[in-house]
């Protein structure tokens, strides 16, 4: 799939993070600051997010004690 320009910039950047080259693009590192910064929010100190869709990357951690946190 080509990127083409006419795409709103929310589908370039979903797009860019699905296809785990979105390490040079600000908005998602951003987010992904923002996910982390939230996760410190609430109690979550095992968790990590590196990538914001979690597929395929090792680097996104979590523990069952932070997962039952966040489903209740």
């Amino acid at each position: 799939m080509i990127l083409r320009k006419e795409f709103p910039p929310i589908k370039k950047s979903l797009y860019v993070a699905k296809h785990s080259q979105f390490r040079n693009y600000p908005e998602i590192l951003y987010f992904l600051e923002e996910m982390n910064k939230i996760g410190e929010e609430l109690g979550l100190k095992g968790t990590f997010y590196d990538s914001p869709h979690g597929l395929s990357n090792s680097n996104n951690k979590s523990t069952a004690l932070d997962i039952a946190k966040l489903s209740t």
